[in-house]
């Protein structure tokens, strides 16, 4: 998430429009940039014109793309519904649940998206569960969620690892009493934070 990803969000534009409009907006610059180029130099050659308004575009576009790229699973939203299970305790209802453990870089960024979604809804509940049975595992997570998101040891570690096949983080919500919605990490893009918005304003 880049400066000027967060910049959008914080305009309320939903997080798939926030992530496709710099790309788009980029080569219209160049575009702008070339025309004001062949203007200001007065430049006559139509080969020359067709060139610059190719070499803007195609420059700007890609110099965001270096800047930014585009992942796997930037966009995705592949999520997969499961009735809900008694075994599945620690998942509470009207809430956004990360599956974590501990020393995970990849659930340090999770963190950072999450405090992101929580700013956009601030009455949206974000929990994020670490499998372990070791309170300092907490550690990185309480100091980092700003007292914004809660954080608490798993009560069944390893049912809730199995939910999230071993991959980590996972994303899972309780919708209703029985069905569960739950995102891999490579599944949960922006697409799926969009759908999550909708799934938490819709239940609380």
């Amino acid at each position: 998430m880049n400066g000027i990803e967060t910049f959008l969000l914080q305009l309320n534009l939903s997080w798939f429009l926030s992530k496709l409009l710099p790309y788009l907006l980029f080569p219209v610059m160049g575009i702008i940039v070339g025309v004001l180029v062949v203007k200001y130099f007065s430049i006559r050659s139509k080969f020359k014109r067709i060139i610059l308004f190719i070499l803007f575009p195609v420059s700007s576009f890609g110099a965001y793309f270096a800047y930014s790229p585009i992942y796997q699973g930037d966009f995705s939203n592949n999520s997969t519904e499961l009735m809900m299970d008694d075994v599945y305790t620690d998942i509470g209802e009207n809430k956004l649940t990360v599956i974590s453990i501990p020393n995970c870089p990849y659930c340090f960024g999770a963190m950072k998206k999450m405090l992101i979604l929580k700013d956009r809804n601030p009455s949206l509940q974000i929990e994020f569960i670490v499998c372990s049975s070791d309170s300092l595992a907490l550690k990185w997570y309480k100091e980092n969620s700003k007292d914004r998101i809660s954080v608490v040891l798993a009560n069944e570690p390893k049912v809730l690892a199995k939910l999230a096949d071993f991959a980590f983080p996972a994303y899972v919500i309780k919708e209703g009493n029985d069905k569960l919605i739950k995102w891999r990490n490579n599944d949960f893009g922006v697409r799926a934070l969009d759908q999550v918005e909708s799934i938490l304003k819709k239940n609380n």
